[in-house]
């Protein structure tokens, strides 16, 4: 299984509301090239989003830095982070 790096950034909004917004880029480990089509997901929660074609991705929802992100794609290790 290839494996691949995880930069994310988490930033806070509201302080009334508890919204976060994670945010970041995904690459290959072998060759440094981004990877788009990555599931990224709240572990326990309805949120998911897909990484885009340069391999950045979005989520601005409920989430707590408590919250375990997961990351899955086809012939990729899964990640849980």
């Amino acid at each position: 299984m290839k494996g691949y790096v995880i930069l994310f950034i988490l930033t806070f909004g509201s302080s009334f509301a508890q919204t976060y917004e994670l945010k970041g880029r995904i690459f290959n480990l072998s060759d440094n090239s981004p990877v788009n089509l990555v599931n990224i997901s709240i572990e326990g929660k309805n949120i998911r989003t897909v990484s885009e074609e340069d391999g950045s991705f979005r989520i601005k929802d409920d989430i707590t830095p408590e919250e375990f992100v997961v990351f899955s794609h086809i012939g990729f290790n899964t990640r849980r982070i």
